[in-house]
């Protein structure tokens, strides 16, 4: 006959107990970690949904102007360059104000060109545009060169990058990669297939 004391009753009742609140913690944990992904989503699409957007065009403004000269590096050396005219358009498609901290570009004459996006400190700065509320847009005219005339089957790329920030005060951007053909001079050309380098983030 096994006797059973009541020490045995009650360390076995505090067993039970034990695994029964471990059970009902990890419960809450669960529940907590669910709600906070839950939470972060939510928040996640409501700033995507409210912040700004900032989409951009390249063109040549009110007529194509290229010119090719030569600048001076230091007292004697020379080299050629053939810069571009172009004009650049924002526009805020977003919910809420766009504040535009820079305009940087870069000009590079070659055959190919492959989906590299720069470092910024290779890019010539523009400075600022003003602030774009929503569905507003803003233009402005700035110089793009590239190194060297522009050899037959050659063409210039031409790279921008808008830098703003959004009401959640987060660092944005917005990518251009277009291209002047001297076979097609009348327009600038879209590298559409260049995704990397037409970017909005």
């Amino acid at each position: 006959m096994m006797h059973v004391t009541l020490a045995a009753l009650v360390a076995n009742d505090f067993k039970i107990s034990d695994w029964l609140l471990a059970i009902f913690t990890l419960m809450l944990v669960i529940v907590a970690y669910m709600q906070y992904k839950f939470a972060q989503r939510q928040d996640k699409h409501f700033r995507a949904n409210e912040r700004a957007w900032i989409l951009a065009d390249l063109t040549w403004g009110n007529e194509p102007r290229v010119l090719e000269g030569t600048m001076r590096l230091g007292i004697t050396s020379e080299f050629p360059v053939t810069e571009l005219a172009v004009e650049l358009t924002c526009r805020n498609v977003g919910k809420s104000p766009a504040w535009i901290t820079n305009v940087r570009s870069q000009g590079m004459v070659c055959k190919t060109m492959q989906d590299l996006v720069p470092n910024k400190n290779q890019l010539r700065a523009h400075g600022t545009m003003r602030t774009l509320g929503p569905e507003e847009e803003s233009s402005r005219r700035f110089h793009i060169s590239g190194d060297g005339t522009i050899p037959k089957g050659c063409y210039i790329s031409l790279y921008v990058l808008v830098e703003y920030r959004d009401v959640f005060t987060r660092p944005r951007e917005t990518r251009l990669s277009y291209f002047y053909d001297p076979q097609m001079p009348q327009h600038l050309q879209l590298h559409e297939e260049l995704r990397e380098r037409n970017r909005n983030t």
